[in-house]
């Protein structure tokens, strides 16, 4: 969620898009501050299909009601807040598009659902395949989506939902196969940092040949390598994923501020977005040394709206979920 926020303080921050031609150390930073943020989305989905693979139809519905009742709950309460302090207007179909936002919400959440209310078919499909069938099935969506798509563009036109699903079968292999990736945890680990490190020096080596050739297509198109369906993107995620899963570790702290992710999400990449990145110490302000402010920023960001999560956790929920039990 940390790579999330970083994208959208650079995504959202207001920025003339023009400075994005240029190339400058700072120019730089910011680009590379955000690039993750795609793979973060992946590590997401597969880390989804690692623990609902063997989740029953019961639990994997469960789990939908009270991801819509959050996501309407921060939709409304912000829409209030800034209707209140008057910070935005909105037409009656935009309203209505904000109380319908598990609908015409966040891209990534309205996916999520769709996934979970077909989660028993998907299940029963994977499930019944043989190892080797699921690995010709995995082989053939390697080479369709990321094989393809790394030199054609996205040809699909899926909109996304196509990364959800692709990673969600990989996520779901592992947790079904793990004695394939029982070989040492460091592999893992080089394979992780050295995919980032030629994401990051894909963009300066780009920038560097625009300034040598003074050709500005290198600077516009520096980026290519971090969609999650390039290779070295998709690389980069799943492996730094499997060596999570091959890690021994527990600490309640973490698992407190992991629950509040999808809430982090749903408050700061709402309507609130121009308040956060353009009002409130605007990012653009800090185009010329954003180094520090970006890293207050983002860490803040991420802090508030896990308390506010906390706090909804502690009163909202935990009252209407026992009112939904009892009904």
């Amino acid at each position: 969620m940390l790579l999330v926020i970083a994208q959208h303080y650079v995504y959202h921050g207001g920025y003339d898009r023009a400075i994005f031609e240029t190339v400058s150390p700072n120019i730089v930073y910011l680009k590379i501050i955000s690039i993750f943020g795609y793979s973060a989305c992946t590590i997401f989905a597969l880390i989804t299909g690692y623990y609902m693979i063997k989740a029953d139809t019961k639990k994997s519905y469960q789990k939908v009601l009270p991801i819509v009742l959050e996501t309407t709950f921060y939709s409304i309460l912000v829409t209030v807040f800034m209707l209140i302090t008057k910070l935005v207007r909105l037409s009656a179909k935009d309203l209505i598009k904000q109380v319908l936002s598990v609908f015409y919400g966040n891209w990534y959440v309205v996916f999520y659902i769709l996934i979970l209310l077909f989660l028993p078919y998907i299940n029963s499909f994977l499930l019944h395949l043989e190892k080797k069938d699921y690995r010709s099935f995995l082989l053939l969506c390697f080479v369709l989506f990321i094989v393809v798509q790394s030199f054609l563009g996205e040809v699909y036109g899926l909109n996304n939902l196509d990364f959800m699903l692709i990673s969600y079968f990989f996520g779901a292999y592992v947790r079904l196969f793990k004695e394939d990736f029982k070989y040492k945890n460091t592999y893992n680990l080089l394979i992780t940092l050295g995919c980032a490190l030629l994401i990051i020096v894909s963009i300066i080596g780009t920038d560097l040949l625009s300034v040598w050739t003074g050709n500005v297509k290198f600077v516009q198109n520096d980026t290519l390598m971090v969609r999650w369906d390039i290779l070295p993107n998709f690389a980069f995620s799943f492996f730094a994923f499997v060596y999570a899963v091959n890690c021994s570790f527990s600490n309640k702290l973490i698992d407190t501020l992991a629950s509040t992710t999808l809430g982090v999400y749903l408050i700061h990449d709402g309507l609130l977005k121009s308040v956060i990145w353009e009002m409130i110490s605007p990012n653009a302000g800090y185009v010329d040394m954003p180094y520090l402010h970006s890293i207050v920023k983002i860490v803040l960001v991420f802090l508030v709206c896990a308390m506010i999560d906390i706090l909804r956790q502690n009163t909202v929920e935990k009252f209407v979920l026992k009112q939904l039990k009892k009904i």
